[in-house]
């Protein structure tokens, strides 16, 4: 049973052009041609100020990788700061990197410009984190190949994102 004029039955019909009796002004409510929250009520248009892109599948995985990873690190900092003998500045520059790391991550999910920046900086930061260690004592902790694996994936992949995000830039989906 039809309520209000002529609508669609199936989805079918509401995917195909406006065809037979049915025009535009029958579509319409009472507001003037507009519905809730001023959309245009024919179907398939839209104003341009709701029209919404479509984010990359890789801004997603880049950005909930590095939301995850930052947070695990904020918590892992807070346990270390209480319970273990690493120095209260070592702890914070990490928790600071991981700072960083979160607000471009949140920043790369929403398709800001800054973003391309702040990733720049987290890469910074973490190059130093990583060679704080060597600076004060000489050597890496951990087995080589341990250190050679994580290194590579992890700056690999950073790299990657700061790649990702200044051809995201260049091409004017980041705004």
């Amino acid at each position: 049973m039809r309520r209000h004029g002529c609508q669609p039955q199936t989805r079918q019909t509401l995917l195909e052009d406006t065809k037979g009796s049915c025009s535009g002004a029958e579509n319409r409510r009472d507001t003037g041609g507009t519905g809730p929250a001023g959309l245009s009520v024919r179907r398939g248009e839209m104003s341009a100020s709701m029209q919404v892109g479509r984010r990359p599948v890789l801004v997603w995985f880049f950005s909930m990788f590095y939301i995850v990873a930052a947070l695990g690190t904020l918590a892992f900092c807070q346990m270390a700061f209480t319970t273990t003998s690493l120095p209260p500045g070592y702890v914070l520059s990490i928790a600071a990197t991981a700072l960083l790391t979160l607000v471009a991550a949140v920043a790369f999910l929403f398709l800001r410009r800054q973003a391309f920046h702040l990733f720049v900086l987290a890469l910074a930061a973490s190059l130093v984190m990583y060679a704080w260690p060597f600076v004060n004592r000489g050597e890496f902790p951990g087995p080589w190949y341990a250190r050679m694996v994580s290194t590579v994936a992890g700056f690999g992949m950073m790299i990657a994102v700061v790649l990702y995000c200044r051809t995201l830039r260049n091409a004017g989906v980041l705004k």
